[in-house]
């Protein structure tokens, strides 16, 4: 149901997730927004909506971090891919099937995304 939401959302142009990936206590996501809405109200409304709808508790607020670069968005990304492999969880990122990411230049799936 979360991943389901990412999709809707970027279906809807409301974000577009590079990555997003659910770990067994909180979650990954490397996200662009639109200029039309502040990131803080969507964020917001979309936790909202996981709580009202699915019992979700959430943690107050969330970390976000500009990038600003092509270095500094790749070494985020692979942070992010790598997470359940330091964890323990899986031996391969692509092992991993709670994420999903989509290409930043023309929003195709990944290669992981497609064998999910």
């Amino acid at each position: 149901m979360i991943l389901e939401s990412v999709r809707f959302y970027q279906a809807r142009r409301v974000w577009h997730p590079a990555a997003f990936l659910l770990m067994p206590d909180h979650l990954h996501a490397l996200l662009a927004f639109s200029r039309d809405k502040p990131m803080s109200r969507i964020i917001a409304d979309w936790k909202r909506y996981h709580a009202t709808k699915n019992g979700v508790r959430w943690q107050e607020g969330y970390f976000d971090h500009r990038l600003r670069n092509e270095e500094q968005f790749e070494l985020k990304y692979q942070y992010i891919l790598n997470n359940p492999v330091v964890k323990g969880f899986c031996a391969r990122p692509e092992d991993w099937p709670w994420w999903i990411g989509y290409s930043m230049r023309d929003g195709s799936p990944t290669r992981a995304q497609r064998a999910c």
